[in-house]
């Protein structure tokens, strides 16, 4: 499997994210909990479908969920978007950075590389 297609919508993921959360901390958690979800969910997506609008799907819905469970919880996600509008700005590009992740990546094995 090509994870290349997967890789290009993190950044995606990580403005709507910090849209929807507010908090970089949050938002990098929903993000990797998403591309979690999609790994073991696989199955289900339809080869040929809209990958993006898939993730997003399965980000949204992990997304509510936390919600609802911290409002059981008497805890509350909600800020107000004027407030975070600067943490929204996409993050600079670092290739040191990218280059740490590629070697990082290639010490797993190979099943849990192909995964990702």
């Amino acid at each position: 499997m090509n994870r290349q297609p997967i890789v290009d919508q993190i950044p995606s993921l990580r403005r709507y994210t910090r849209a929807l959360t507010g908090n970089t901390w949050a938002s990098d958690d929903l993000v990797q909990d998403t591309l979690e979800r999609a790994c073991q969910k696989w199955r289900l997506w339809l080869v040929g479908s809209n990958l993006r609008a898939w993730l997003f799907s399965v980000m949204h819905n992990l997304f509510i969920n936390q919600l609802r469970q911290s409002h059981a919880g008497g805890q509350s996600m909600m800020l107000d978007i004027d407030d975070v509008s600067d943490d929204l700005k996409a993050p600079e590009s670092d290739l040191g950075m990218a280059l740490d992740l590629q070697r990082c990546l290639l010490r797993l094995p190979h099943e849990q590389r192909e995964v990702l």
